[in-house]
């Protein structure tokens, strides 16, 4: 099979996988770009481009796969129900929501409202723009680079080699924490 025809196969196999899919929460408008209706939508984008502008551009951003290309361009972005360490969640409710289905959404940004540690800073229309409000804790400093277990090494544990630098004797930690 020469070169065409691979295409030919490969731009056929697209298309009906596109066709045919059969997943929760898959939005067949939303994979069919050759169809009109995929290009449009029922709610006012520039209302939502909008609201979008309301989240800093240094912020952590966990967002619905509608909205995450738009908001693509910054450090870090997830895509929902990944959230992560996110300073704001972004959920365009009226657009595709997978991989999470709309009344899965819904009840996963009801919960996000319920645990006081998220605030609402926008709900209009389809767009819904949460802002995490507490920070998260610290991690834990078990393996931190201060010595293994998270513990110190104190300086009688150091003994400077030839050229008057401390070195560490032992990394051994002082009780091994897997056994007994």
């Amino acid at each position: 099979m020469g070169g065409g025809g691979v295409a030919l196969l490969a731009a056929t196999a697209t298309v009906a996988s596109m066709q045919l899919r059969k997943a929760p929460a898959f939005d067949k408008i939303a994979a069919q770009f050759f169809r009109s209706r995929h290009y449009s939508v029922g709610f006012d984008a520039g209302a939502v481009h909008r609201g979008l502008a309301l989240i800093p551009a240094t912020a952590r951003v966990s967002a619905t796969s509608a909205l995450v290309p738009h908001l693509a361009a910054r450090p870090y972005i997830y895509q929902l129900p990944y959230v992560a360490d996110a300073d704001y969640i972004a959920a365009l409710r009226q657009a595709s929501t997978f991989p999470l289905s709309p009344a899965e959404l819904e009840a996963q940004a009801a919960g996000y409202q319920a645990s006081g540690h998220w605030q609402v800073v926008l709900a209009q229309g389809p767009l819904l723009i949460l802002r995490r409000t507490r920070p998260l804790p610290q991690p834990t400093q078990r393996f931190s680079s201060a010595g293994r277990w998270g513990r110190a090494i104190p300086p009688a544990d150091r003994e400077p080699d030839s050229s008057g630098v401390s070195a560490i004797s032992s990394l051994a930690p002082a009780t091994n924490p897997f056994r007994p």
